[in-house]
C-alpha cells in the first residue's frame, strides 16, 4: 500500500497479503483486501505500520466498503467449504472497533463472479454486484437466464441481513458481468455498470425499494409472494430501470456532483454521464497498449454482446479465465453424467485433450465449441484465433503458499520429492500432466466413459474444488485418495507442494510441439510412433528472460538419442509466440519420447523444466 501526498509525493510504502484490491477506512485505520491471502491487513493511516491481520471466511476477498463502524468484505467466489445444497460466495462483516470478524452472510444459491461493494448514502443499505449461476440446470438454453443471471445483492446494514438479490436482466436481454457499483450522492440512482455489454445501467432506488417492500409486508401489490424468490423474478425492475451505452470494457465507476465516471478498461479513457440529461463526455488518456491478438483476444472473452440476448460472456463462468467454482452440465460433451467441475484456460493450449472427459482433441476446437453450445454463437476464425492468443497468453499466478521471497516451504520441499515418487508419473514438469485419460475410479454417473483428463496442476491452488466433478474441496482429499498408504504428514507435505506449483522460474517454454501421424491427422504435445514433428512453438514467459537455446532430443525405445537440433532465440519480444517450422519433418521412432530443454545463451543454466514426451 503507498500513501501519498496531495502532490503525489511517496510518503511510505506498506507490505500487506498477496495482491491487494480493495481498501475502506473507519477509526483512522485502512483495511486492506488481499485476494489471494484470503484476509485483511488492518493498517494505522498514521504510522501506516500493520496493526492486524483478519483472516476472511470466504474465498478470495475482492472488494471492501465501510458502514460506521464496520467494514463490510464481499468475497469473489464460493467457498468450496460450503454446505452442497448451497454453493455461494461469502460477506464479511469486521467490528472496526475490535477488528475481528463478526458475522459472515453467504449470497443466494449460486452466487459467483463478486466484483464491488457500495453503501448508499445514509448507510442503511449496502450493494454488491454479481453473478448468480444456475448451474443446477443443463446448458440447453439461454432465454430468461437460464445459464446466467446478473444481479445486485442488497444488504440492511442495521440488523446486518441480505434483504434479497435483485436481477438487473431483462425478460428478452441480458445485464451481462455487472462490475461496478455505486449509489448516486442524492440517493435518488442505484448505478451499475455491465461490463460485459460496456453499459451503465441506472435504478431508481425509490421505485426498486417500494417494491421490495411490498413484497416483504406481504402487501397485495407484492410482485412475487416472497423477499426469497426476488432473484428469479426478471420483469421485477420494469420501468424502473434503463440502459446507457458507454465505452468498451466499463469496469470501475463512481459519482460526484451529479456525475457518473465510468473507467474503460479496455477503450482506455473514462466516460463521465450526466446523470440529469444522461449526456455522456469522453477523458481519453495519451496511450494505451497495443491492440495486439491478445489484447483483441481478452476484449472478446470479456464480450457478452457476441452471445444471445447478451445473458453472459466467457469471463462469466471463467473470470480471469480461470473458474467460477461451479459444476455444469454442458451440451459440449453431451447431457448427462453429472455435472463438469469447470476448469481452468491456464494452459488448455498446451495440455491436450480438453475438457474433463477429452472430448475436445484441443482447445482451438473447444474455444469454437464453447461459443456454439455455451454463447449459441459463432464467431470467424480470425476472432476465434485472437481469444486462443489471449488464452495461450495466460501466466500463473504466484502462489500465496510460497515464502515471500518465491522459494517453497520446508514442508513444501519435503513435499516435493514426496511428489516426485507417488505423482510425477501422471503429473511431470513442467505442465504437470502427462496429457492422458484415466479410470481413476470416481466415475459417478452412467453417462460418460468413466475415463477423465489429467488436469495441469500450475496454479491448482486457485481452482477448487477437484476431480471432474467437483467431488473433492481439498488438494488433502485429493492427496489421500490417490495415496492411500501415505501418514498424514506426508500429505500435508505433499499437499503443501502442489499448493506452490507456479511458473517460477520457467521463463521460456514449448508451448506447442505439432505433429503428422501417420493416417495423416494432426496433433501436438504428443508422442506417437512413426508420426513426423512439423513443428515446435515457443514462448518467452518473462520480460526479463536472457536470449536462449531450445534443445530438441528425439530418443528410441532404448532411451538412444537418433536426433538432436539446438534452435536460438534472441531478442523474442515478451509473451509472443515463436513458430520454428521443420522443413523435411523429424520422424518419430516405435516407443520412444522427445524432449525440450531451455538453457541460456553462452552457458548451461537452465531457463525452464525440461519437456519430456512419451
Amino acid at each position: 500500500v503507498v500513501k501519498l501526498s496531495k502532490n503525489f509525493d511517496i510518503l511510505s510504502v506498506t507490505k500487506v497479503g498477496h495482491t491487494p484490491c480493495d481498501i475502506a477506512f473507519a477509526k483512522g485505520k485502512a483495511y486492506v483486501v488481499n485476494r489471494f491471502s484470503s484476509d485483511i491487513s488492518v493498517i494505522s493511516v498514521s504510522d501506516m505500520t500493520v496493526m492486524s491481520t483478519v483472516e476472511a471466511d470466504g474465498r478470495e476477498p475482492i472488494s471492501a466498503v465501510a458502514v460506521g463502524d464496520n467494514i463490510y468484505v464481499a468475497c469473489h467466489l464460493p467457498d468450496e467449504s460450503t454446505k452442497e445444497s448451497v454453493m455461494s460466495a461469502n460477506l464479511n462483516i469486521i467490528s472496526a472497533s475490535t477488528d475481528k470478524l463478526t458475522k459472515t452472510l453467504p449470497f443466494v444459491n449460486g452466487s459467483s463472479g463478486i466484483k464491488d461493494i457500495c453503501v448508499s448514502p445514509d448507510g442503511n443499505t449496502v450493494y454488491v454486484s454479481h453473478i448468480v449461476g444456475r448451474y443446477a440446470y443443463p446448458t440447453t438454453q439461454l432465454d430468461r437466464a437460464w445459464i446466467n443471471s446478473n444481479c445486485v445483492s442488497i444488504v440492511d446494514t442495521k440488523f446486518q441481513t441480505i434483504i434479497c438479490s435483485v436481477l438487473l436482466d431483462e425478460v428478452d436481454k441480458g445485464a451481462a458481468n455487472p462490475w461496478g457499483v455505486t449509489v448516486s450522492s442524492d440517493g435518488k440512482y442505484l448505478c451499475v455498470a455491465l461490463s460485459g455489454l460496456d453499459e451503465i445501467m441506472l435504478v431508481d432506488r425509490v421505485k426498486m425499494h417500494s417494491r421490495i417492500d411490498d413484497v416483504v409486508n406481504k402487501k397485495s401489490s407484492a410482485l412475487v409472494s416472497s423477499a426469497d424468490v426476488i432473484v428469479d423474478y426478471l420483469p421485477f425492475l420494469n420501468n424502473c430501470r434503463e440502459r446507457i451505452a458507454v465505452g468498451k470494457g466499463v469496469r470501475a465507476i463512481t459519482e460526484k456532483d451529479g456525475i457518473l465516471y465510468c473507467g474503460l478498461y479496455f477503450d482506455g479513457r473514462v466516460d463521465a454521464v450526466n446523470l440529469s440529461d444522461k449526456k455522456v463526455t469522453s477523458l481519453s488518456f495519451t496511450s494505451q497498449p497495443e491492440a495486439n491478438e491478445v489484447r483483441k483476444g481478452h476484449i472478446l472473452w470479456s464480450d457478452a454482446t457476441l452471445c444471445y440476448q447478451g445473458w453472459q460472456s466467457c469471463n462469466s463462468c471463467h473470470p480471469d479465465a480461470v473458474v467460477d467454482g461451479f459444476n455444469w452440465d454442458n451440451l459440449n460433451d453431451g447431457l448427462g453424467g453429472g455435472g463438469k467441475n469447470t476448469r481452468s484456460m491456464l494452459y488448455s493450449h498446451r495440455t491436450p485433450p480438453v475438457m474433463s472427459t477429452g472430448i475436445r482433441a484441443d482447445a482451438e476446437i473447444a474455444v469454437g465449441a464453447g461459443m456454439k453450445f455455451i454463447q449459441f454463437n459463432t464467431l470467424d476464425e480470425e476472432n476465434l484465433i485472437y481469444i486462443d492468443e489471449y488464452l495461450k497468453s495466460l501466466y500463473p499466478v504466484a502462489s500465496p503458499y510460497l515464502n515471500k521471497d518465491g522459494t517453497l516451504t520446508e514442508s513444501a520441499e519435503a513435499g516435493k520429492a514426496l511428489f516426485e515418487q507417488n505423482c510425477a508419473s501422471c503429473h511431470p514438469a513442467p505442465l504437470y500432466t502427462d496429457n492422458n485419460l484415466y479410470d481413476v475410479g470416481t466415475k459417478h454417473f452412467s453417462g460418460d466413459s468413466g475415463e477423465y483428463d489429467v488436469p495441469t496442476l500450475n496454479e491448482v491452488w486457485r481452482t477448487a474444488p477437484y476431480m471432474h466433478d467437483g467431488s473433492m474441496n481439498t488438494i488433502e482429499e485429493v492427496v489421500r485418495y490417490f495415496s492411500k498408504n501415505l501418514s498424514d504428514t506426508e500429505v500435508a507435505q505433499i499437499s503443501d507442494y502442489v499448493r506452490s506449483i507456479g511458473a517460477e522460474g520457467e521463463y521460456y517454454a514449448a508451448e506447442q510441439i505439432r505433429g503428422t501421424a501417420a493416417d495423416g491427422s494432426s496433433f501436438y504435445n504428443k508422442y506417437q510412433s512413426g508420426a513426423v514433428l512439423n513443428a515446435l512453438v515457443v514462448r518467452k514467459q518473462s520480460a526479463s528472460a536472457s536470449d536462449a537455446v531450445a534443445t530438441l532430443v528425439i530418443y528410441d525405445k532404448d532411451g538412444e538419442a537418433v536426433h538432436t537440433s539446438d534452435y536460438t532465440f534472441s531478442e523474442l519480444s515478451y509473451n509472443e509466440s515463436y513458430v520454428i517450422t521443420f522443413a523435411e519433418g523429424l520422424k518419430l521412432p516405435d516407443d520412444g519420447s522427445y524432449t525440450i530443454s531451455f538453457r541460456e545463451y553462452g552457458s548451461d543454466k537452465l531457463l525452464a523444466s525440461t519437456l519430456t514426451v512419451k
